[in-house]
């Protein structure tokens, strides 16, 4: 009888050890490396993508306050305070100018990439493309602080 039962609990362990994990892709695309924004706060995500070789920084502000410069497969994240945030990145030749609302508690994901006429787009990300992006780049120093007024 205890072979039987131990052969039982070695066919049971071997069985569930194929079944996949029991997380759905949503749970997956958020995961445990994405930690909650601070208490009353967002977190803003700033992303570049992979860029050539040798390709300028597109350097950013909040407001009038510079924040730094992104190059290839890099992020920034900032916790701010819920209200409206005119963000500029500036390229080449021309800059431009994403102005977002954040509400406590939320997380957004922003693509900063450059044109071809040598300016710069701010695009929105779902979150599953802004984690993805998250992952496969590195983050960077921040030079400031956003305002927080």
């Amino acid at each position: 009888m205890q072979k039987f039962v131990a052969v039982a609990l070695v066919l049971l362990v071997t069985a569930c050890s194929h079944f996949a994990p029991l997380t759905s892709k949503w749970e997956s695309a958020y995961g445990p490396n994405f930690p909650q924004p601070n208490p009353g706060q967002a977190a803003v995500y700033l992303i570049r993508d992979t860029a050539p070789e040798g390709a300028p920084p597109i350097n950013l502000s909040i407001g009038r306050r510079p924040i730094g410069g992104l190059t290839s497969q890099t992020w920034m994240l900032f916790n701010l305070d819920p209200r409206l945030y005119d963000i500029h990145a500036f390229g080449t030749q021309t800059n431009s100018e994403q102005i977002i609302t954040v509400m406590p508690g939320q997380t957004r994901f922003l693509l900063i990439q450059p044109t071809d006429s040598g300016g710069t787009e701010i695009i929105a990300l779902s979150p599953a493309d802004g984690r993805r992006l998250v992952r496969a780049g590195q983050h960077v120093l921040e030079l400031n602080q956003p305002p927080k007024y």
